[in-house]
């Protein structure tokens, strides 16, 4: 778990000690998996029922396109292939264990979280994963059907700080939020004060790094 994550959830922790009346606001975003230590035949070794509040998924390192406005590689890769992590059947290194996902509890409210910045790394955002992951609006998980309402983008700053490249040599961000209209059906984009509109087929040309799902009845 990244220092994101656990801000994230140190914050939601927090606010729910002080409101216990928000317990019921975070039970929706409450969902279990069942994790699987597997040995060098295959066989489990440990099993666990763990509760979720969000799912991380890998993206790939390996370039597969050139980009056409930078000198540099960019892979693109898709939600279904990443959601294969918590099929129960794909095998996943973690440490030194070789782990299986299965998701066995779905929530009312699914965040995915694509892991992108390396915590240990110098400099994370330079070295970041920018694979760019196609994805359509809505999706179907264990035969329940999800709708994206919420989509947070990353990009690289073009113009960087002087004073911020002497201390950490590094690359600035900054941060947007996609949101869906449900009045209008539009997907509106903010960056600071700067709001547009953005069209649904282009919303995975940005490095999106958080996603709100809700259920569908």
């Amino acid at each position: 778990m990244n220092q994101r994550q656990v801000f994230l959830l140190s914050l939601l922790n927090a606010l729910i000690s002080k409101c216990p009346q928000l317990k019921q606001s975070f039970d929706c975003i409450k969902g279990r998996i069942d994790s699987q230590d597997i040995d060098d035949d295959g066989k489990i070794t440990k099993r666990r029922l763990l509760p979720f509040t969000c799912l991380t998924l890998d993206l790939p390192e390996d370039s597969v396109f050139k980009s056409s406005s930078v000198d540099e590689t960019i892979l693109q890769t898709n939600i279904e292939d990443l959601m294969k992590k918590y099929d129960g059947e794909q095998e996943t290194l973690v440490g030194n264990t070789i782990k299986r996902y299965r998701i066995a509890e779905l929530p009312d409210y699914l965040i995915l979280h694509y892991h992108r910045f390396d915590p240990n790394s110098k400099q994370p955002v330079k070295n970041r994963k920018r694979a760019i992951v196609t994805f359509p609006t809505s999706i179907k998980i264990l035969d329940v059907d999800f709708v994206l309402i919420e989509n947070v983008v990353h990009k690289q700053e073009t113009k960087n700080s002087p004073l911020k490249k002497i201390i950490t040599d590094d690359y600035s961000s900054k941060w947007g939020i996609q949101l869906n209209n449900k009045s209008t059906g539009r997907w509106m984009e903010f960056y600071g004060n700067h709001i547009k509109q953005k069209d649904e087929e282009f919303l995975f040309l940005d490095e999106t790094y958080i996603q709100l799902w809700k259920k569908q009845n």
